[in-house]
């Protein structure tokens, strides 16, 4: 569909608004709309938490699907409420993430409050609240440069109320926002079928992983490689393997490693062994399935490197999360080698086998999950070299791993590049709603008239 401008336009003297259509206002949004600070209730205090008054959080806002948000993952109670600096805000108002991160929008769809993290906006006539959701998604850009702060940004309440709003008659908000609730159903339906397709190709991914790990090359492969194609099977006695190929062995990551150590304890690192652009010290927040990403704030000297040498990287180790997203891990390549395993993780170091299809057996779901199960801890789970070592694993002869590996890599990357593909898609979608959103709340395009009916052609060409 083409859209057409409006007749005359002025200019709005504003760099993300640009000219406006001649009748529209621009006005600050303290003008329209009251703002309500958040806060929270003091942490150490049961009887402030767990009532029946709404409490959201910025993490709530970014968890939502849809624009109205109802309730937030926690509630408190009245003398919360008394003891901290939130207020409650009638339905319709609009919660906004003012920090960590600023520009999460959402609609309240009952009385609720928020915390220090958001602030809410309580419409005061003039506006609608659909359409002052919209105007806040469209200027989102100019609402993050707004923010200010060292440790993190924060859009403080003067700020925010000097946000500049495009604001037509009523009955334009209205025609704008049943024009952009149309649309942006139906880019919103586009877009999640399209990651619920992302989801069967991560499934049918880990699917293949564990099959082809436990069970061996599919038949034509196998024969593609020389091997058996229907080997006989035995039972493994482990729950997460199953039934193995009959030459294959099952042994002991202990029996397997010639090594597993954690990283350094804390205690061994202080505030001024960390430097710039040092030698990377890597954590589970480095690991990835694609191998290890450093960055330029964990790195060390090299004098604390040298004090730490026992704790050095190989190429060939395979480094795990021992804490927080356990059993995640990562194979150290030789651009890895000389780097240091961090606090939270810890190195399996291989005495036989070929890591590249041991790091494929690691990151398959029955392992990682098995994994997850034994650790330990009470506030939080921890791996111990015990718990890694104790762990069954199959165990084919080097030449099938390296077969294994070649196929896995194959028929991965085939997998990949299609997720990679679908997340294109979905990227110009969404680039395409945000354009149709800012194009309509800003009046570069007349909706009035827009036959509602029918999709856009640049969602008809998406789909």
């Amino acid at each position: 569909m083409k859209y057409r401008p409006y007749r005359s336009y002025k200019p709005s003297g504003i760099d993300w608004l640009g000219d406006v259509p001649e009748h529209w206002q621009v006005m600050r949004l303290k003008r329209k709309l009251r703002i309500v600070n958040g806060g929270t209730p003091p942490s150490h205090d049961e009887a402030c938490w767990d009532g029946d008054i709404r409490w959201v959080t910025p993490d709530d806002l970014g968890r939502l699907n849809g624009k109205r948000i109802s309730a937030g993952a926690r509630t408190i109670s009245s003398k919360g409420l008394l003891n901290s600096g939130a207020q409650l805000v009638p339905p319709s108002s609009i919660v906004l993430s003012t920090r960590a991160p600023i520009g999460h929008v959402a609609i309240a769809g009952a009385q609720l409050c928020t915390n220090q993290g958001c602030r809410a906006l309580v419409l005061e006539g003039g506006i609608s609240d659909n359409y002052t959701y919209y105007c806040l998604l469209a200027s989102r850009v100019a609402l993050q440069a707004s923010g200010r702060g060292t440790t993190f940004l924060e859009l403080s309440a003067i700020a925010l109320g000097a946000h500049p709003l495009p604001i037509p008659p009523i009955p334009e908000q209205h025609a704008i926002t049943e024009y952009l609730d149309e649309h942006c159903d139906k880019l919103d339906l586009l877009i999640a079928k399209k990651r619920g397709l992302i989801e069967k190709l991560r499934e049918k991914r880990s699917a293949l992983i564990s099959q082809t790990v436990t069970r061996g090359l599919p038949p034509e492969a196998a024969r593609a490689a020389g091997l058996n194609p229907l080997p006989n099977l035995k039972p493994s006695g482990v729950e997460w393997i199953g039934d193995i190929p009959e030459h294959w062995q099952l042994l002991s990551i202990g029996r397997i490693a010639s090594e597993i150590q954690t990283g350094p304890f804390g205690a061994q690192l202080h505030q001024r062994d960390y430097i710039d652009d040092g030698i990377p010290l890597i954590n589970p927040i480095h690991l990835r399935d694609e191998g290890i990403v450093a960055d330029d704030q964990d790195t060390v000297s090299e004098g604390t490197a040298d004090r730490l040498a026992r704790y050095q990287l190989n190429s060939g180790d395979i480094v795990f999360a021992r804490r927080g997203d356990i059993g995640r891990c990562a194979l150290v390549s030789d651009r890895e080698s000389g780097w240091l395993c961090g606090t939270g993780s810890m190195i399996v170091r291989l005495g036989k086998g070929d890591p590249q299809y041991f790091a494929r057996v690691f990151r398959s779901t029955g392992f990682a999950g098995r994994l997850e199960l034994n650790a330990v801890g009470t506030t939080m789970l921890n791996l111990s070299p015990a718990i890694i070592g104790k762990m069954t694993v199959p165990l084919p002869p080097d030449t099938e791993q390296h077969s294994i590996t070649a196929f896995i890599d194959l028929e991965v990357g085939k997998i990949d590049r299609l997720i990679q593909r679908v997340e294109q898609a979905i990227a110009r979608l969404s680039e395409y709603r945000t354009a149709l959103i800012t194009a309509a709340v800003t009046g570069k395009i007349d909706v009035r008239e827009a036959v509602s009916a029918g999709a856009p052609a640049a969602l008809a060409a998406e789909g």
